[in-house]
């Protein structure tokens, strides 16, 4: 899940169901999304993450992208009508190789 500011800036990622409505319970709050990552970095950017230590959102959420944010490196999102598979289990991971083999076999080879 993950909630943008005006113009696709990433504010927080999270397993979790947010932003939390203290005062009333929404199913679909209009400001809430999942995501898929694709993340792109200048090789400038990615060596930099890459030598950040994990902090302390990072280790509670166990998701990698809350580094950048921590260390002040932005991540931008876009929207997307493409559906794609939630993989958070590794039960998810076994269905989605399932799907990944599926569609691999109906694939012609040359």
């Amino acid at each position: 899940n993950v909630v943008t500011a005006h113009q696709g800036k990433a504010l927080y990622f999270s397993r979790a169901p947010i932003p939390h409505a203290r005062d009333h319970v929404r199913d679909n709050p209009p400001f809430a999304s999942l995501h898929l990552g694709v993340y792109i970095f200048r090789r400038r950017t990615l060596n930099r993450f890459a030598s950040l230590p994990s902090g302390e959102l990072e280790e509670t959420e166990k998701l990698e992208q809350l580094r950048a944010l921590e260390h002040g490196i932005p991540i931008h999102v876009w929207e997307t009508n493409h559906a794609s598979l939630r993989i958070d289990t590794q039960e998810d991971l076994e269905r989605a190789n399932a799907s990944w083999d599926e569609l691999m076999a109906g694939q012609v080879h040359d």
